[in-house]
């Protein structure tokens, strides 16, 4: 049975008693996401989405007919604070950093279970969001108090994060509660302050999640460039998106990066057709491929 509003009222006031680091940011309780976002927007948002954490604005919402109980909106609140706002409490090259040890976990035996479900939940999603879910996965664990050990803490970071030593599940769930140690004993700061929410994992420049999710979808020696938008015609099939762009396949190992805000609609994503798309003042159109030009005919007989 879904919670109320009252209960998750409660559950946000003692959550920012646990973790006064959290009380900066704003919190929407609604019954459902279209209540928030309107109905056309909420199309967009999983069925069975909890709670959504938007950076740019400061502000966790919570849709309580997806949430079932106190422990289910405490695993909620962990996953969007200690998580996705934790993460900002890191200067950007030092997330990178992380974020760069955690899809190297990949390799680690004890995350193979953790790394089947993020890739289940979040098919599709570039690595860089994966990445940070899988963070935000193990502030979902955090039972209680979190363990304060800032020696434990700042070896773990020195030898996996800055040292490059394989990360195993033992050494982000120590990194995860060093940011809830922190954010309980209101040490902790925002460091990274995105100027729109989907900024959340952009840590270098808008293309890199698009450079990763190119390197995930054709190998390593894949590359992203970005679309010239004056009067650019690029022509192979859409193979994957970001939160920003959408990637076109151009060559073996080559991609073209376009911004969605340059179509009228997002496009759709199908690999086996390719398209063209063009561009004319700025604004993308995805067309049917041009055919070859054919020769003409002389008119002569033989």
């Amino acid at each position: 049975m879904p919670i109320s509003t009252d209960q998750a009222l409660a559950g946000i006031e003692k959550f920012i008693e646990d973790y006064p680091g959290a009380e900066k940011l704003q919190f929407y309780v609604v019954n459902k996401f279209e209540d928030l976002y309107g109905t056309e927007k909420a199309q967009y948002i999983p069925d069975k989405t909890k709670g959504a954490y938007h950076p740019a604005r400061g502000f966790v919402a919570l849709a309580c007919a997806n949430i079932h109980n106190d422990g289910d909106l405490r695993e909620t609140l962990q996953h969007e604070v200690i998580g996705h706002y934790g993460s900002l409490t890191f200067e950007k090259g030092q997330k990178k950093a992380l974020m760069t040890a955690i899809r190297g976990s990949r390799q680690s035996a004890d995350m193979v279970d953790d790394w089947e479900y993020i890739d289940r939940v979040y098919k599709g999603s570039p690595e860089s969001i994966k990445c940070e879910e899988m963070f935000c996965l193990q502030a979902e664990r955090i039972v209680g108090k979190p363990l304060h050990d800032l020696k434990g803490v700042n070896q773990t970071f020195g030898e996996v994060v800055m040292g490059g030593r394989p990360m195993n599940q033992a050494d982000l769930q120590t990194l995860v509660h060093g940011v809830a140690d922190g954010l309980a004993r209101g040490t902790r700061e925002q460091q990274i302050f995105p100027e729109r929410d989907s900024d959340q994992y952009r840590l270098h420049d808008a293309l890199e999640p698009a450079r990763d999710e190119a390197k995930e979808l054709l190998g390593p020696a894949a590359k992203a460039h970005p679309a010239q938008h004056a009067e650019g015609s690029y022509k192979g099939p859409l193979v994957g998106h970001t939160t920003t762009h959408v990637l076109q396949q151009v060559s073996a190992t080559q991609t073209v990066a376009h911004d969605k805000a340059a179509f009228p609609q997002t496009p759709v994503i199908d690999g086996s057709k390719p398209v063209q798309v063009k561009y004319e003042q700025g604004k993308a159109q995805v067309l049917p491929p041009r055919a070859p030009a054919r020769e003409k005919e002389t008119g002569r007989g033989r």
